[in-house]
């Protein structure tokens, strides 16, 4: 996914993007605003099978580790396919 901050994120600084996965926290901070949810974090974060899930962003200051901005929660929907052996 593609992220678009403002302000923009101050790496220089230290700052780092937190993103959560239906509001639990991804393993890693980002420092890039191209963020790839593997599936580790997917399995790790998801709270639920279901087809509907939330993401969230926040830019972390790393010198107080305190939020300076945070995105309202974003709904989507997944679905996950499966392929099985076809019947013969």
């Amino acid at each position: 996914m593609q992220l678009q901050v403002s302000p923009g994120l101050r790496v220089s600084r230290g700052d780092t993007l937190r993103v959560k996965l239906d509001g639990n926290p991804l393993t890693q901070g980002y420092t890039d605003l191209a963020i790839r949810i593997t599936e580790a974090d997917w399995a790790s974060a998801a709270t639920t099978d279901n087809d509907q899930h939330s993401l969230q962003a926040a830019i972390i200051s790393n010198k107080y580790g305190s939020v300076l901005i945070e995105s309202a929660p974003v709904r989507f929907f997944a679905q996950r396919a499966a392929v099985g052996e076809h019947a013969r």
